[in-house]
C-alpha cells in the first residue's frame, strides 16, 4: 500500500500558533508513504520550501529529501526499529549563508527513543563541518567541529559531548 501527494507553488499562512506569531510556508513538496507489511516508509522531498515565522525568522530548504522508515505496524513481530536520513541545503538568515546537511550514516534507533547510531554532517559555505554522532546509550551525541574543512590546515576539534535533549 502506498500514497503520494505533491504540492507545487503553494502557500499557507497560519496565524494560530500563538497570538504574537504568524507562520507562512511556500514552495513545492512531495510526500509519500508506503507500507509493504514489513517496513513503513515515509519521505518528504522537493526543490524549494520556505518557512517564515514572525518570531523565529526564516529558512528555506533546497533540494531536500527527508526519509523515515520503521517496522510496519502490520508486521507480525515488529521490533520498533527505525531509520532516518536527510539531505538538504538550507539558508538560515542568522547563519548568513547556506549549509548542507547530510546523514552519511542513517540515524537508527528503537521505538520513540533517540538514535543509538548514525552520523549527521553539516557543511558551511566555507567548507567547515559540524559532525554529530549518535552514541549507543541513546542520549549522548558526540560533536566534532572542523572550522577549516576537510582540506584545511586546522585540525578538527572534538567538543564536549552533549545530549539529544540539549540539542
Amino acid at each position: 500500500e502506498s500514497v503520494a501527494m505533491s504540492f507545487t507553488n503553494f502557500s499557507v499562512v497560519d496565524t494560530a500558533p500563538s497570538p504574537d506569531e504568524t507562520i507562512s510556508m511556500s514552495g513545492g513538496i512531495t510526500m509519500a508513504v508506503s507500507d509493504n507489511g514489513t517496513t513503513l516508509t515515509a519521505t518528504m522531498s522537493g526543490s524549494s520550501f520556505a518557512v517564515t515565522s514572525s518570531i523565529d525568522g526564516s529558512f528555506t530548504m533546497k533540494n531536500f529529501s527527508i526519509a523515515v522508515s520503521e517496522d510496519s505496524p502490520t508486521a507480525t513481530s515488529p521490533t520498533g526499529n527505525y531509520s532516518f536520513t536527510v539531505t538538504m541545503t538550507t539558508n538560515i538568515a542568522s547563519l548568513s549563508g547556506d549549509v548542507d546537511i547530510t546523514t552519511p550514516t542513517p540515524f537508527t534507533g528503537t521505538g520513540d527513543s533517540n538514535p543509538t547510531a548514525g552520523v549527521m554532517v553539516i557543511t558551511g559555505d566555507n567548507g567547515g563541518t559540524l559532525t554529530l554522532t549518535a552514541q549507543l546509550d541513546g542520549s549522548t551525541v558526540t560533536v566534532v567541529l572542523d572550522t577549516a574543512g576537510a582540506n584545511g590546515s586546522t585540525a578538527p576539534q572534538t567538543l564536549a559531548s552533549t545530549t539529544w535533549d540539549a540539542i
